[in-house]
């Protein structure tokens, strides 16, 4: 995978600068990636992506 550090990432910039707005998410990050396959622990994905995504992010 390549990642481009030389542009900023303007979704990165506004959330930065204003930590108060709305964000809206689609409500598949709800759902494990590798859905099918059982490829990600459904327990796992809650605890290290899922909760501290929704505590950061708290109002």
């Amino acid at each position: 995978m390549r990642v481009d550090a030389t542009r900023h990432n303007s979704a990165i910039n506004s959330i930065i600068r204003n930590p108060n707005q709305i964000i809206f998410l689609d409500a598949n990050i709800l759902i494990p990636p590798g859905r099918f396959n059982n490829i990600f622990n459904k327990d796992k994905y809650i605890s290290f992506f899922l909760e501290p995504l929704f505590t950061t992010f708290q109002v």
